[in-house]
């Protein structure tokens, strides 16, 4: 009798065993499932992306300097001074230009600074406009999608994909410099990290004229 006592006890005790290790194993297996699901994170960034495109300007800076750009000093300190001239010549316009050692400092004032421009350029021949350099800003947009060429941070693939550019990344105000090719757009470089999934991860773009 003892025996068979001793026997169900085992058997009891084996059992136990049994289901403990079993449910052990269930949650081990749940576990790993759960951290499988979780290895994606978004925003870490997996795709370096690069695009070139012409987008238009707008709102050009009231404030703006002028320079001379000539590899002759000579010919360009005469266009420079010419300039100043000519610009000074606005104020009953209300337009302000200051003389700054090689730079003319310029307030367009009550009118726009592509009119400035424009009534700079009509009044210099051709050798001095060629000298003369209008540094400003301006604004720009880019396009709501655009194709990059990316390529994986930690590899060697590379791909072109159309990427949306989110609302609250279009928007920039970029230095322009000119002569006498002023137009009303400008070639600009993108560069922006990006998820695995191809998108643009916040903070992580960069946009200049080139």
């Amino acid at each position: 009798m003892e025996r068979q006592k001793i026997i169900k006890i085992l058997g009891s005790l084996f059992v136990a065993v049994i289901l403990v290790l079993s449910y052990a194993a269930y949650g081990n297996s749940s576990n790993s499932t759960s951290t499988t699901q979780s290895t994606t994170i978004n925003g870490t960034a997996f795709w370096s992306g690069f695009n070139s495109t012409v987008v238009g300007t707008q709102n050009l800076s009231d404030v703006f300097t002028i320079q001379s750009n000539c590899a002759n000093q000579s010919i360009g300190g005469y266009a420079l001074n010419y300039t100043y001239a000519i610009v000074s010549g606005l104020g009953n316009q209300s337009v302000q230009a200051t003389q700054l050692g090689g730079d003319v400092l310029v307030n367009s004032g009550n009118v726009h600074s592509q009119y400035v421009y424009r009534y700079v350029e009509d009044r210099l021949n051709a050798s001095y406009s060629r000298c003369i350099l209008f540094d400003m800003k301006a604004s720009i947009l880019l396009p709501s999608r655009l194709n990059f060429h990316a390529k994986e941070l930690l590899g060697n693939y590379a791909q072109n994909a159309l990427v949306t550019v989110p609302s609250n990344m279009r928007s920039y105000s970029l230095p322009l410099s000119f002569s006498d090719n002023f137009t009303n757009t400008t070639s600009v470089q993108v560069q922006a990290l990006l998820t695995q999934n191809l998108q643009i991860i916040p903070g992580q773009i960069s946009v200049t004229v080139g």
